[in-house]
């Protein structure tokens, strides 16, 4: 589940393991496909005549990634996304496009950011090529971990 690839599966596995959708997969009589999240109506649409649509698409769409980022949030989790000029760490290593750390922060409510290393339970990292990737890949090591 850690490794996906961008796209439908990656996306599916968001809706359902970390908001808690319900994905629901229907096939017309004409053979389209549609993926339904009660919540958010339409998910994935797939059709012979058209290809593909994606509605609700974490992966690829800054907009969907940022409702994943908000959910982490709820969760207790403190989401930092960077951008890495011309992909180089400040070690002078090679480096994804966008890191996207998740860092969990148990009974901590002030925002007085020298406190917060005395509460940081775990932290993981997502990579990706882009900044939605970087966050799905970030929930998807949360959830694998």
């Amino acid at each position: 589940m850690c490794y996906e690839q961008v796209g439908k599966e990656m996306d599916r596995l968001i809706a359902e393991k970390l908001m808690g959708w319900q994905v629901k997969k229907t096939v017309g009589s004409d053979g389209a496909e549609e993926w339904w999240i009660p919540q958010k109506v339409a998910c994935i649409v797939k059709a012979p005549w058209s290809g593909m649509v994606f509605m609700w698409n974490p992966s690829t769409d800054v907009k969907a990634a940022w409702d994943v980022v908000e959910k982490l949030r709820q969760m207790g989790w403190l989401v930092r996304v960077q951008a890495m000029p011309d992909g180089i760490l400040p070690s002078g290593k090679p480096a994804p496009a966008y890191i996207a750390t998740g860092v969990y922060i148990k009974g901590h409510s002030s925002d007085d950011r020298s406190e917060i290393e005395k509460y940081v339970c775990s932290d993981f990292n997502g990579y990706g090529t882009t900044a939605p990737e970087a966050i799905c890949r970030l929930a998807l090591e949360i959830l694998c971990n």
